[in-house]
């Protein structure tokens, strides 16, 4: 169970663990936050951006791209290039310019706001790590081809870094480095436009809910259109995945906006009300399942981290009281290595038993109507220690406590 619960999708339910440390995230930032949930499960998927390259790039640069030849680059691949900068997604791509096939980079940057600062340098935040780890390896400069794709309230003004210059002068215009980047702003394509590509399929769902996400009763209103791009196409695997984020998406945004379900259904035509409540009753059901796989993931880590320093810390001082008393009958340097290492291991495990009773200690109180075996599954320990956890919760609930240090 555990394993499944190393998904893509990375959405923040730890705001109870979270509430002392930070402010009251705002609901333009939630709702950031389920686009950008939205676009990375959809771009995950190959075949999502092999439409996007063949229908919404430039002619120019479509024409370079080998749509074949299409991977997109592993976690591990972007850590390496990137660094603590990771792009959005990327995509390993081969470009042809005549008889030379030359491999390169397709970046994709998502925005669903203006951007407080220039793009540019975001982008090149992305771009140099690369080309200095093809220096180091004493290759050419790989092409990378940078695509911003925005959905913002308003139309995004595409302008040159020289530009953010506080002022007009034409040799530092000069001296400022500067770029092309493809923008493609939601807010300036249409649905007519989008409607005469029904092969755009997914990536036409996925253009259309974030075009209208913003204002729900349009969505409502182009549920049919949305919809229509799936039409009658075959469900296997691949679509449920992106079927069950799409579902997820709708669901959070009404729940943001406070927007009862009848009342959304409500708005949409009559064309559309049949497949929409279809969907639903596929998909939304195991929306509640991966929203709550995934806060059990955030909960596990976090609480574990926070258990192991602590753990280590404990450690270290246990280590050197041992250390300082043993030191009196056997030696002090060779007393105090010893605890310390003593000290150190012990201190680890008590983290690690610390952080997995904090892991059930959440999850009991995030989902009470949950069995001691699922707990158990979820958490990855034993019913012993679920009964034991839930234990400490009564008791600590009859005492008057609220239960937050149970497991300490």
């Amino acid at each position: 169970m555990i394993f499944r619960l190393k998904l893509v999708i990375k959405i923040n339910f730890l705001h109870k663990l979270m509430a002392k440390k930070q402010k009251p995230r705002s609901l333009a930032s939630l709702l950031a936050q389920a686009y950008d949930l939205l676009f990375k499960v959809f771009f995950d998927d190959a075949s999502v951006v092999r439409a996007f390259v063949r229908y919404c790039l430039p002619e120019e640069v479509r024409q370079l791209i080998q749509t074949s030849y299409l991977h997109k680059a592993e976690s591990a691949y972007v850590s390496q290039y990137f660094g603590a900068a990771l792009a959005d997604v990327v995509y390993k791509v081969r470009l042809r310019s005549g008889a030379c096939r030359i491999p390169a980079l397709l970046l994709f940057e998502h925005k669903s706001s203006q951007p407080t600062t220039p793009i540019h340098i975001q982008l090149l935040a992305y771009m140099l790590p690369v080309w200095r780890k093809n220096e180091r390896e004493r290759k050419r400069m790989t092409p990378i081809i940078p695509v911003l794709i925005h959905h913002g309230k308003y139309p995004l003004k595409k302008r040159h870094l020289r530009e953010h210059l506080p002022c007009k002068i034409a040799v530092l215009e000069r001296m400022t480095p500067d770029f092309e980047f493809v923008l493609f702003d939601l807010n300036t394509v249409s649905v007519v436009e989008l409607r005469e590509h029904k092969e755009l399929e997914f990536l036409g769902v996925l253009l259309l809910t974030l075009k209208f996400a913003r204002r729900w009763e349009e969505l409502a209103k182009h549920m049919p259109d949305i919809l229509s791009f799936i039409e009658g196409r075959p469900v296997g695997a691949r679509e449920e995945r992106l079927l069950r984020a799409w579902a997820i998406f709708i669901q959070k945004v009404l729940a943001m906006n406070k927007i009862r379900s009848e009342e959304f259904k409500a708005k949409i035509p009559r064309t559309g009300q049949e497949a929409y409540e279809m969907m639903l009753e596929l998909y939304g059901p195991e929306a509640a399942e991966m929203i709550a796989d995934l806060k059990v993931a955030r909960i596990r880590k976090q609480i574990q981290e926070e258990a192991l320093r602590k753990g280590k810390e404990e450690g270290l001082r246990e280590g050197r009281q041992e250390g300082l008393r043993k030191g009196r009958q056997e030696g002090f340097r060779e007393g105090r290595q010893k605890g310390l290492q003593k000290g150190l291991q012990k201190g680890r495990q008590q983290g690690k038993e610390e952080a997995l009773e904090e892991v059930v200690a959440h999850l009991l109180r995030a989902f009470p109507g949950w069995s001691a075996a699922r707990v158990a599954a979820a958490a990855g320990v034993s019913r012993t220690l679920v009964s034991k956890v839930r234990r400490k919760l009564v008791e600590a609930s009859n005492n008057g406590h609220n239960g937050e240090d149970v497991a300490r």
